[in-house]
């Protein structure tokens, strides 16, 4: 019997399974440039119990529990060019590097807050426009990404779902939504059809 991928725990909870079909992707970096090679590997099950994903989706909800912790480091990031701007003008009598390196870190501490608020605010309001079932297997898909293998060796390992959406979508569709190479979007739609 499967358990939750995220808990390990299966008895008395019912268990909401995903299929997906494993891509893996080997990065190659040389002086040219970087470009990848693409496989498609078998298909996986996963599972995530109900209580996980709707504790997700509550989560996704509240926008200030998504957003603290990057809000920490982004502060911390702001607070750190802060410093720098105030021992530079107060120690180094206007040294012109330390500055401009202070006020940049204030400016990305800015904006990574306002990019995490948007980002989290989004998905939010998108968790909203749902039906509960279609935001709770959203947010169980979330958890899947999450928690699934991300590395098998030297090749990155990504997942694509069986589900309604997918089956729906054109070879295109696939490459693009997945970050797929063109031959490898063609050979995926034509598996998860079969």
């Amino acid at each position: 019997m499967s358990s939750c991928i995220v808990c390990n725990q299966a008895a008395g909870r019912k268990l909401l399974t995903f299929r997906a079909l494993e891509v893996q992707t080997l990065p190659i970096r040389d002086i040219g440039g970087e470009r990848k090679v693409q496989a498609l590997g078998s298909f996986h099950e996963f599972c995530v119990c109900e209580n996980c994903a709707k504790a997700r989706k509550e989560r996704n909800l509240d926008v200030g529990k998504t957003i603290r912790k990057k809000m920490m480091c982004f502060g911390a990031v702001s607070v750190a060019g802060i410093l720098l701007i105030v021992a530079d003008i107060l120690l180094l009598r206007r040294d012109r590097v330390f500055f401009m390196l202070g006020l940049f870190a204030v400016l990305c501490g800015i904006l990574g807050c306002v990019q995490s608020y948007r980002e989290a605010k989004q998905k939010r309001d998108s968790l909203n426009r749902m039906k509960e079932e279609e935001a709770v297997l959203d947010s169980a898909w979330e958890l899947v990404v999450e928690h699934a293998p991300k590395k098998d060796g030297d090749q990155d390992l990504t997942y694509i779902p069986v589900t309604k959406k997918t089956l729906s979508y054109k070879n295109g569709d696939i490459m693009i939504a997945y970050n797929l190479l063109p031959e490898i979007a063609v050979e995926a739609h034509k598996r998860i059809h079969s």
